[in-house]
């Protein structure tokens, strides 16, 4: 009886489910990618007018903005296929990142002017 339950046990671990790991680093990752992005908002916004209500204003129009794509992004995403919707999210995310960096890293921005 010992046997059983021990191979229960093991068999309820989320951790031995096939790509569960993978798909919960995934996961974290975009949580806290999420979280930054936020972050990113409200702090560019306060860079841009010296503000914190302008910048609290931004950050909260940003994720309003966010839930709204959201009802019709969850649309589009039922009816495609989504192994290649996360493959062309993550390269116009790299696209779009590298861009920034690339901007950033020839001192073309500073905090006063915002990669302008």
């Amino acid at each position: 009886m010992g046997a059983v339950t021990e191979t229960s046990a093991a068999r309820r671990s989320f951790w031995r489910a096939p790509n569960y790991a993978a798909w919960f680093t995934a996961d974290t990752a975009s949580a806290a990618g999420g979280s930054l992005r936020a972050l990113a908002v409200s702090l560019a916004g306060y860079a841009v007018s010296g503000s914190t209500a302008a910048a609290g204003w931004l950050g909260t129009a940003a994720l309003i903005a966010q839930q709204v794509a959201s009802v019709f992004g969850g649309t589009f995403v039922d009816r495609h296929e989504r192994r290649t919707l996360i493959v062309i999210n993550a390269a116009v995310g790299v696209c779009t990142w590298g861009g920034v960096w690339r901007r950033c890293s020839r001192r073309a921005c500073s905090p006063t002017r915002c990669c302008s």
